[in-house]
């Protein structure tokens, strides 16, 4: 991964909101894999 060093507050957000959207969803799907597991 390479930083780069530009002051950009706003791309620096959007990136934060797309990992933990990313992780979110991530969760999300492990949950219902281990529901349905659990469930069988």
């Amino acid at each position: 991964m390479s930083v780069d060093t530009d002051p950009n507050p706003m791309q620096e957000t959007f990136q934060g909101y797309r990992l933990s959207a990313v992780a979110l969803i991530f969760y999300s799907v492990v949950l219902l894999i281990a529901i349905n597991t659990h469930n069988l």
